[in-house]
C-alpha cells in the first residue's frame, strides 16, 4: 500500500450532542491501496463510496452527515486543490514522528498493510 502524508497535523476538539468528547490530533495520509478496502464495522456505522468532488461539495455546503472531525479535515484537504493526487506531500521525517517509517529510501514510500 502506498502512503504519503499530505497534512502534517489536524487538531480538533469538540463535544458532540450525545456528550461524546472528541479530542483529535494527527497527520492526514493519502493511501493508495493495493487490494480491496474493507471498513471495520466496529469503527463505522455507514459506508458510502463517493467521488472526491461530491464529498467536498457536500462538506463545503454544510450538507454532509460526517463527524465534525471529518468535515474539518475535508475542508483542509479541499484547500489543497481539487485533485488529491496533485496535492503536495509532507516530509514525515521532519514533522510527523509517528510516520518516520515512511521515510525509507524507496521513493514510493510503501508500507505493509
Amino acid at each position: 500500500m502506498q502512503a504519503e502524508a499530505v497534512l502534517a497535523k489536524v487538531r480538533y476538539r469538540a463535544v458532540l450532542p450525545d456528550g461524546t468528547a472528541e479530542n483529535e490530533m494527527g497527520p492526514v495520509v493519502r493511501l493508495l491501496p493495493d487490494g480491496p478496502v474493507t471498513p471495520d464495522p466496529a469503527e463505522t456505522d455507514t459506508v458510502r463510496w463517493s467521488a472526491w468532488e461530491a464529498v467536498t461539495a457536500r462538506v463545503l455546503a454544510g450538507d454532509a452527515e460526517l463527524s465534525p472531525w471529518s468535515a474539518l479535515t475535508i475542508r483542509r484537504l479541499a484547500a489543497l486543490g481539487p485533485d488529491p493526487w496533485a496535492w503536495p506531500t509532507v516530509d514525515p521525517s521532519s514533522s510527523i514522528p509517528a510516520l518516520q517509517h515512511l521515510c525509507e529510501p524507496d521513493a514510493r514510500r510503501e508500507v505493509s498493510g
